[in-house]
């Protein structure tokens, strides 16, 4: 059926994108990004779809963050230029009942993971989690999904020839 998709780190809109050329629909979206200089490209690509677009980031918590503005590479960082607003899933998707949630945020990952908590523990989405962008992410993110214990099968695929794109992908269990 279609995809429930959450997209945090939806840059310009380039997943959902290659999605929609490998055959996917989408039920509906709700994508963050919160680049300023993305987040108007991503409103334009996902101006067709059934969409709600943030521009924040995911954290485990509501607050506002000092942020590095840096192209693909944007991040959370205490020496960071600019603020942004940060959201737990659980808290900015009331009722959404994800069947797909990706993360690509630059090693907030693990610390958004446990604001999604609830959400994961009650719809058992599918997960592409990034995670190269830290060295403890290898392990941390796994150990942080089979703690909890939810009927999932685990895979780690890299997509580069460098590393630099290394996705822990959760499956529920049938």
């Amino acid at each position: 059926g279609a995809l429930r998709f959450i997209d945090c780190g939806a840059y310009v809109g380039d997943t959902i994108e290659n999605f929609r050329r490998l055959g996917y629909e989408f039920a509906e979206i709700a994508a963050f990004e919160p680049d300023p200089a993305h987040y108007p490209k991503l409103a334009k690509a996902l101006r067709t779809e059934r969409a709600s677009l943030f521009p924040c980031g995911v954290w485990n918590c509501t607050q506002q963050l000092r942020f590095v503005s840096n192209d693909a590479a944007s991040h959370v960082a205490s020496n960071g230029d600019t603020m942004i607003q940060v959201v737990a899933l659980d808290d900015a998707l009331p009722g959404f009942s994800p069947t797909f949630i990706k993360m690509d945020i630059e090693g907030a990952e693990d610390v958004a993971l446990l604001g999604a908590r609830e959400m994961i523990t009650a719809h058992r989405p599918r997960l592409a989690i990034s995670a190269y962008h830290q060295p403890r992410d290898l392990w941390d993110l796994l150990i942080r999904l089979q703690s909890w214990d939810l009927g999932y099968s685990f895979y780690l695929r890299d997509h580069s020839f460098n590393g630099f794109d290394t996705v822990l992908y959760a499956l529920p269990d049938a």
